[in-house]
């Protein structure tokens, strides 16, 4: 009588550990399980079969358990071993930890809150961020955001493969192909700074995109600042009085707004664009000098909470002093 077939189960010994009592190595268990594939149950009609410890010790070794044929036809080796899928999309293999999506939007703005509120940022809190950079430096941020991805596009890049060195592959077709120079391209890493880092958690100011724009700057350095051009004053407050501008009840509207423009830039000292913002409200001080207002929600250029510009003023100059 052919003997039926067995299962051996193989239990290897403890290692010696430091600082501990060693285990006594089991070594190699094996117990003879007879049992007939075609006979057994699905439902479990095997007995339960129970493995003792070793030496007598009375106490289990393995739960009892069944054993269930689940199919009565031998398994085919043959084949390729089964491939098995990932767990969920954005897996990483290395970390075994799945990786935030990189979603680029058309909007830089729109980048930059999906990545804020995926991190845990409320729509207020993120909103707020934003504020930390003018409508007009987001309208210029926009314009470089709207050339990063069409290089993406032009180099078929995907967005998980964009990383430091891709974007410095960006500021090289600039500086080389575009011919920008050192400014406009330090000027073009710090609008992709802020969408990187929330989007994707990379961080493009490091010492390698430090050291890519020195040797940006070494590449083709900056052109000193333009002397300012010779003008005089005289010649200037001369010209305010000819014929074009007085007397002023005959001077067109074009002539008299060209004048007041030039003059309150002149006693102001202010910017363009400060001037241009001003509103028709103007305050008199106790000392005679006139204080103009901005139009409401206007900020000027230079405010930060350590300095905040206040309005351009116009002192009166009192008779005899020069």
């Amino acid at each position: 009588q052919s003997s039926a077939p067995g299962v051996c189960f193989s239990f290897p010994g403890s290692p010696r550990g430091r600082g501990g009592r060693p285990l006594t190595p089991l070594g190699q268990v094996g117990v003879n399980l007879p049992f007939s594939p075609s006979g057994c149950s699905p439902l479990g009609g095997s007995p339960p079969v129970s493995l003792s410890g070793p030496r007598g010790t009375g106490g289990p070794l393995v739960r009892p358990f069944r054993l269930v044929s689940l199919s009565p036809e031998p398994v085919s080796r043959s084949g390729p071993a089964p491939v098995f899928p990932l767990p969920f999309p954005g897996f990483s293999r290395e970390s075994g930890l799945p990786r935030r999506p990189r979603r680029f939007q058309a909007s830089r703005v729109e980048t930059v809150t999906l990545g804020l509120r995926a991190s845990g940022f409320s729509e207020e809190a993120a909103v707020m961020l934003l504020r930390a950079h003018k409508f007009s430096t987001s309208r210029q941020y926009q314009g470089v955001w709207d050339k990063f991805l069409s290089f993406l596009a032009l180099r078929r890049l995907a967005e998980a493969n964009v990383s430091v060195g891709v974007v410095c592959d960006f500021l090289t077709y600039q500086a080389v192909t575009m011919g920008r120079g050192y400014r406009t391209v330090s000027g073009y890493r710090s609008a992709l700074r802020h969408p990187l880092l929330f989007a994707c958690d990379l961080d493009v100011r490091c010492i390698s995109s430090d050291l890519f724009l020195r040797g940006v700057f070494n590449f083709r350095p900056p052109s000193r600042a333009k002397p300012m051009p010779r003008w005089s004053l005289n010649a200037l407050l001369n010209f305010l009085l000819e014929p074009h501008f007085e007397p002023l009840e005959s001077a067109s509207l074009f002539r008299l707004t060209q004048k007041t423009l030039c003059l309150l830039l002149l006693a102001s000292g202010r910017r363009i664009g400060d001037i241009s913002a001003l509103s028709r409200s103007a305050r008199v001080g106790p000392s005679g000098s006139l204080f103009l207002d901005w139009v409401p929600g206007y900020i000027p250029k230079v405010h930060t909470p350590v300095f905040q510009s206040p309005c351009p003023s116009v002192h009166k100059v009192t008779s005899g002093v020069r």
